[in-house]
């Protein structure tokens, strides 16, 4: 609408009133869409309740509250936020001079080049400050993961401004493949996507901010579901755990044995703790077994586990620091009920036993037995089935095995994973629904820009007809360039939730836990596909426009 507005300033209206006038335009389209909203969000609230209802049996009215609160946050939210995003657009209406009413304005590139080294500048500070950021976060623990999450929102702004900038690189490098199996109407459509970088950028911006959060937030939520099934994995050695759901209750021995005799049981194995003193006043949690370090996440240092037995002890690394024994020395150990000197066998970095206790010390079951004899039982009894078993059989025959002793409560790695996959599959539902949301929105964008391309480019199309490009052709051209908008919003998001999604992986990663990173890529190709059909339906009607309009009559506009 430049001539438009420059004509209104030949007639007399000065910048000041082009500025609010836009301005005005975008309070009324904020207040229709706020009232639009409010009831379309109410009608939702009230269809959800009903849905729910149904599917649960419940009987009970349907109850949508709009409050004054719920009103004024609905316009709130839609007013300003229009008319935030209209300050821009009215500052560069109110700087439209009246001569261009006089002449014809066509897209280029003189806009950009006019502002791309003040925003590389920008660009620049921006990448440093997330680049910064996320370094500092690196190394912090939950408050790095805030930190390098705040990064990575800097890194993410630093992207959108340089968006016009990119935008012509970009969609050449995509349009390659198009235009070697299209040929003609795929390149100009290219061309086209490049013609007014600013706009194409601002048109796919939506579709790239939802893109990238999603795929941040659903590499994330597998690495972490896998990395965590994988410490399960090498927790639970065996197929299931017996433990006391009662606190200072332990299982009794004959339990084990029990267990062992069932046909679907391979072996058995058991584990206990006790508090003792080791050396002059060092209260450690002794772990004792029968199985030696079978099945318990530790790292030998130094010394042997194999030679683990009777009147011997294993410290981790922090315990003999702390209390200055070596491999073949020997401790006191002793416990309100017993005691004894043991002879130190090995040394190693601190893991967990089967249960998810910390390891501090570990000895045999009898070797615990005289150091503490008055704590009879087990904590933990582990089972490992036969081959062949099935685990609705073996999780029947354990729980069968243990009716008789009301505490026991039976778990397994495999109800473990599907119990953790479950919250973070509740999880990915609702950040995937956030990836519909976002590729609507990109819906409504790249229409709204393919419509007024198609208004803008009505003599130009015209004369492409004139010169033989038929009407397929000419459909096919401004499909390929919406496709082209899409991909390039959803590859751009794919590639920056990607990055982001590394870096807070490293953050959320520990000495003690390594976060290993895991891209869905089934679920990255779903995203990229629906970003593609989207992206086909917007352009549909503004192509079947531009095919239907008259040549005779767009070549009077050239």
């Amino acid at each position: 609408r430049s001539r438009e507005l420059a004509l209104l300033r030949c007639v007399g209206a000065h910048r000041g009133q082009v500025f609010r006038g836009v301005l005005f335009e975008a309070f009324v389209i904020g207040v229709i869409a706020s009232v639009v909203g409010l009831g379309v969000g109410v009608g939702l609230a009230a269809l959800v309740q009903s849905a729910a209802g149904a599917a649960t049996g419940a009987t009970g009215p349907v109850l949508v509250p709009v409050t004054l609160g719920v009103v004024f946050a609905a316009f709130a939210v839609g007013v300003l936020v229009t008319m935030a995003s209209a300050m821009m657009p009215a500052l560069r209406a109110s700087r439209v001079a009246p001569l261009a009413a006089l002449r014809s304005l066509f897209d280029s590139h003189d806009e950009i080049k006019r502002t791309s080294v003040a925003r590389l500048v920008f660009v620049a500070a921006l990448a440093v400050t997330g680049v910064g950021i996320c370094v500092l976060g690196a190394h912090g623990g939950a408050t790095g993961f805030v930190a390098t999450g705040i990064g990575t929102m800097v890194l993410l702004a630093a992207a959108i401004v340089l968006g016009p900038v990119i935008v012509g690189p970009l969609v050449r490098m995509l349009g390659t493949l198009p235009g070697l199996l299209f040929g003609v109407p795929a390149k100009l459509a290219a061309v086209n996507a490049g013609r007014n970088p600013k706009r194409t950028a601002a048109t796919t911006a939506a579709l790239m901010i939802g893109v990238t959060v999603v795929t941040m937030v659903t590499v994330v939520a597998t690495s972490a579901k896998q990395s965590v099934n994988a410490e399960i994995d090498k927790q639970f050695s065996a197929d299931y755990t017996v433990t006391s759901s009662v606190p200072g209750h332990r299982l009794p021995t004959a339990l084990a044995g029990q267990l062992g005799r069932l046909d679907e049981v391979d072996s058995v194995r058991s584990t206990a703790h006790a508090v003792v003193t080791l050396g002059a006043d060092d209260h450690e949690i002794v772990t004792a077994t029968d199985s030696g370090a079978t099945g318990l996440a530790a790292t030998v240092v130094e010394g042997d586990l194999g030679r683990l037995s009777t009147d011997t002890i294993a410290l981790s690394t922090t315990v003999a620091k702390g209390s200055g024994a070596k491999v073949g020395d020997e401790v006191r150990a002793s416990s309100a009920s017993g005691g004894g000197r043991l002879r130190v066998v090995a040394l190693f970095d601190a893991g967990a036993d089967r249960v998810g206790q910390s390891l501090s010390a570990l000895v045999t079951l009898d070797t615990l037995a005289r150091l503490a004899p008055t704590e009879a039982g087990y904590d933990a009894i582990t089972v490992k089935v036969k081959p062949g078993v099935t685990p609705e059989a073996g999780q029947a025959a354990v729980e069968s095995a243990v009716r008789s002793v009301p505490i026991a409560d039976v778990s397994s790695a495999t109800a473990t994973k599907t119990e953790l996959g479950t919250v973070v599959d509740r999880l990915l539902a609702l950040v995937w629904a956030l990836v519909g949301l976002a590729v609507v929105i990109a819906l409504f964008g790249i229409a709204n820009t393919m419509s007024l391309s198609v208004l803008e480019r009505t003599g130009e199309s015209a004369l492409l007809r004139a010169l033989g490009l038929t009407r397929g052709q000419l459909r096919l051209m401004l499909l390929v360039e919406s496709v082209l908008m899409g991909l390039l919003g959803a590859v751009v998001g794919v590639l920056l939730g990607g990055g982001f999604a590394r870096l807070l992986v490293v953050a959320l990663s520990s000495d003690q836990f390594r976060f290993a990173y895991a891209v869905p890529y089934g679920q990255i190709a779903m995203m990229l596909g629906a970003a593609v059909v989207a992206a086909i339906l917007a352009a549909v009607l503004p192509a079947r426009k531009a095919a239907r309009s008259s040549v005779v009559t767009g070549m009077a506009q050239v």
